[in-house]
């Protein structure tokens, strides 16, 4: 009767360790996972404060382009160059070239940053 329950405790006992270590190794696994994804959701909260500005900095550019745009359309619409062409074309063309060298410059100062 003792050997029997001897040997009940015994097999408890193992079993019960065996599921102690599986439990702390499970326990560790978790802690690690846990950190990354927190850190994670850190980076995340970080990266949408920033979309958040860069977002609101392109929405005020797209703004005053657009503006400009409508500022340059109803110039355009203002000046019938058609007819300056054909009527004054050596002022047209020069006003045309320095117009065209100067959106040039523009895109060339934009776009070497």
């Amino acid at each position: 009767m003792i050997l029997i329950l001897g040997i009940g405790f015994a097999t408890y006992y193992f079993l019960t360790s065996r599921a102690l270590k599986n439990l702390t190794e499970t326990n560790t696994e978790l802690k690690i996972t846990s950190g990354i994804n927190q850190a994670t959701i850190t980076q995340l909260e970080i990266d949408i404060v920033q979309f958040e500005r860069l977002n609101s900095e392109l929405t005020s550019n797209l703004q005053s382009a657009e503006r400009y745009r409508d500022r340059l359309s109803q110039t355009l619409r203002e000046h019938d160059l058609t007819r300056n062409a054909y009527e004054k074309p050596g002022l047209i063309e020069g006003i045309v070239n320095d117009a065209t060298a100067q959106v040039f410059s523009d895109l060339e100062s934009i776009t070497a940053n």
